[in-house]
């Protein structure tokens, strides 16, 4: 679809992503509300290319799961790569992307917003009639 270096916005099926953190219930209630009011999805969800871990969009992910939608836009990056920095979501201290990489292996989840992914190339919206996505 969309390249950015050596990004790409690609549609992946939501049953693949493989959340590192747990979600906050009452904000997937607002985020529901808010994107059937809206009728477009319009922030892809950002997950490692290698291991299609989410790194930023666990609440719309579940959100995602919640409505029936069945793929959903997501760009696809590497982590280790020095456009991505990830820190501890309430110190700002660097997080050691292993312990993700850890915690996912032996089925677990951080808490919510734990970590925090800033990416330091521009990610674009979309709009995306939710018609399209629901099946």
């Amino acid at each position: 679809m969309h390249q950015i270096k050596d990004v790409t916005l690609e549609f992946i099926e939501v049953e693949k992503l493989i959340p590192h953190e747990n979600f906050d219930y009452d904000a997937i209630i607002l985020l529901i509300s808010k994107i059937s009011k809206d009728g477009f999805w319009r922030s892809p969800v950002v997950i490692d290319k290698k291991t299609q871990i989410i790194m930023d969009g666990h609440h719309r992910v579940e959100v995602a799961k919640r409505m029936g939608v069945k793929n959903i836009p997501c760009y696809l990056m590497n982590y280790g790569e020095k456009y991505i920095d990830v820190l501890n979501w309430h110190t700002n201290e660097k997080f050691d992307v292993n312990s993700i990489f850890e915690t996912v292996r032996v089925g677990k989840k951080f808490p919510v917003k734990t970590t925090r992914h800033i990416f330091l190339i521009p990610l674009y919206n979309v709009k995306i009639d939710l018609n399209m996505l629901i099946i």
